[in-house]
């Protein structure tokens, strides 16, 4: 199935869609989008994932699956996230999708569940991809087991994940923020510590410690290793 939304990105991030199909929803608002260089456009809305590869003309309707103990769910009425998308996407079409629990290969026309002893963390900022994906195939993601918080590391693309040693000290307590820039990964803690890892997430150091600064958001700045980060009250320079 197919909808044309000729002014989905121009509209910003809420707007009516106007699906010209049978038996759809005729207004939701659209709670992310995703565009590569390419031209291929994500949308997901509170019910469905969309995507496009003429540039936001036309989209289709994306069927992604969910099993929970043999039990198949394929409808998104219940399952929505945003998509992650790999630094390459438009080489590679490979993305993470559905709150972080699947991934697909081939542009999100199939998707595999990922095959993890814990739960993925679905807040903006707790996936990345290493600054060098193509050549080290590495991942990093946020997540929790047995109410507890950590960081895991894949090194084939999300196919396993592994625990990451964080310095002594640092303990996390929620999800972190995470950040990718080319020659490095930044973490940031609820307690407003950041750390820093050159070498794709395998080790790390700390670089900041702003005493209980809830960090919302990381954002790098122009300059070497210069950080703003964002909290519920005001912005704050790592220099």
């Amino acid at each position: 199935m197919k909808w044309c939304f000729p002014s989905l990105l121009r509209l910003g991030s809420v707007i009516a869609l106007l699906p010209a199909v049978a038996n759809a929803h005729l207004h939701d608002v659209i709670r992310d989008l995703a565009v590569t260089p390419g031209g291929t456009v994500f949308a997901v809305s509170r019910f469905e994932a969309l995507r496009s590869t003429d540039g936001g003309l036309n989209f289709e309707r994306l069927r992604m699956s969910r099993s929970i103990d043999g039990a198949d769910f394929s409808d998104l009425d219940k399952y929505t996230s945003w998509f992650n998308l790999s630094p390459n996407y438009d080489d590679d079409n490979f993305l993470f999708g559905l709150h972080n629990t699947q991934r697909s290969t081939d542009g999100g026309l199939s998707w595999q569940p990922l095959s993890t002893d814990f739960s993925p963390c679905a807040d903006e900022g707790s996936l990345v991809f290493s600054g060098y994906f193509a050549r080290d195939n590495t991942v990093l993601l946020s997540g929790s087991k047995e109410d507890a918080f950590d960081l895991f590391r894949s090194t084939d693309r999300g196919g396993s994940f592994k625990p990451v040693q964080l310095p002594k000290g640092v303990i996390l307590t929620a999800c972190p923020r995470l950040l990718a820039s080319k020659e490095a990964i930044y973490l940031a803690t609820h307690d407003g510590i950041v750390l820093a890892s050159m070498d794709a997430g395998e080790n790390w150091r700390r670089v900041f410690s702003g005493k209980e600064l809830k960090v919302e958001k990381l954002v790098a700045d122009v300059l070497p290793n210069h950080l703003l980060l964002a909290t519920a009250e005001r912005i704050k320079s790592s220099q």
